[in-house]
C-alpha cells in the first residue's frame, strides 16, 4: 500500500461525496437542464472509480460542494487488496449534460497544470440519489449513489470489483 489515510482524514472526507446505481439502461432519462443537474449533482455520492488510462478499480467516495469546489478519497485495488489510497481537491462545473472536474491537487500537493487532470463526464442518468456518466476521455461508465453524513466505506472495497 502506497499510503494510508488517517480516520480524521476519512471523516472529512465522507462529510464531501456520492454513488451507484441500479435501474435498466432501458428506464434511462436523458440528462436534465443544467440548473436542476447541478443542484442535483451537490452532495455526498460513493461510486467506483478507476486511475485514468490504466482500468486499476477502486472506489470514491466525493463531495462536490454548492460553491464548485470538490473532495474526492479514492481507494484503488491491485490483486484483490487495497494498493492505492489517495485524496483530490478542484472544482467542478456542469454545462448542458458535460461535467468537468479540474483536479487541483493530490494528497495536498499542487497537481500538474495538464490535461490528465481535466476530465469531462457526460451524464447518462441523474436522480435525487444516482447518477451514471461516462467519461468523454475513454468511455468509461461511472456508477455512483447518494450517501449521507456518517457513511462508512466498505471495509473491503476490492472484493465487489
Amino acid at each position: 500500500m502506497r499510503s494510508v489515510a488517517r480516520p480524521s482524514t476519512l471523516l472529512a472526507c465522507a462529510l464531501l461525496l456520492n454513488a451507484c446505481s441500479g435501474a435498466e439502461s432501458g428506464s434511462r432519462l436523458p440528462w436534465l437542464p443544467s440548473s436542476d443537474a447541478a443542484a442535483r449533482l451537490q452532495g455526498l455520492w460513493y461510486g467506483n472509480a478507476t486511475v485514468a488510462g490504466e482500468g486499476t478499480p477502486g472506489d470514491v467516495l466525493l463531495v462536490n460542494n454548492s460553491d464548485g469546489s470538490f473532495v474526492a478519497y479514492f481507494r484503488l485495488c491491485a490483486q484483490g487488496a487495497v494498493d492505492w489510497v489517495t485524496v483530490e481537491t478542484g472544482t467542478w462545473s456542469l454545462s448542458g449534460n458535460v461535467q468537468t472536474s479540474v483536479t487541483l491537487s493530490v494528497d495536498g500537493q499542487e497537481a500538474p497544470r495538464t490535461d490528465y487532470f481535466v476530465e469531462r463526464y457526460r451524464l447518462r442518468w441523474l436522480d435525487a440519489d444516482t447518477v451514471e456518466k461516462t467519461l468523454e476521455r475513454d468511455g468509461t461508465l461511472f456508477k455512483s449513489r447518494r450517501v449521507r453524513a456518517g457513511f462508512q466505506l466498505p471495509p473491503e472495497p476490492c472484493k465487489n470489483l
